[in-house]
């Protein structure tokens, strides 16, 4: 998650990125989303809503700039990405009803186990979405 304490200025130029404007802004805007998953077009609406004026690929080349530089976490999910504002590994529930990232808070599911790589590669992450929808009340 983006630091509460120090300046957008500072986290953006941490992490390897000039401090212009709007990514200024977004550094901002995520800060006040906490523990959230947003996607691009949430973050255009609400950049929209604050003032911030930025078209959509600005938007989606700004998070992904900030993913690139570990600010945030990019979760592909076939046509639709998002983006964690916490980087730190964890994994997610997708709401099947709503479309909805979320993420599953506390213990994370074991990875012990896991299968080796081929020969010539090694596993570089393991993300895991657990698709859920609403129970049946019969």
């Amino acid at each position: 998650m983006i630091s509460s304490g120090a300046s957008s200025e500072l986290i953006l130029r941490d992490a390897g990125l000039r401090p212009t404007r709007q990514r200024q802004g977004m550094v901002e805007l995520l800060r006040g989303l906490g523990a959230e998953n947003v996607s691009a077009d949430e973050m255009h609406r609400l950049a929209a809503k604050v003032g911030l004026r930025l078209s959509l690929a600005t938007t989606y080349n700004i998070l992904n700039q900030f993913a690139k530089a570990g600010l945030v976490r990019r979760v592909d999910l076939g046509e639709r990405t998002w983006f964690c504002t916490s980087p730190a590994g964890h994994h997610h529930f997708l709401d099947l009803s709503t479309g909805r990232l979320s993420d599953i808070d506390g213990r994370q599911p074991d990875l012990d186990h896991l299968p080796p790589p081929p020969p010539g590669y090694e596993v570089e992450g393991v993300d895991i979405l657990v698709r859920i929808r609403p129970a049946n009340k019969s």
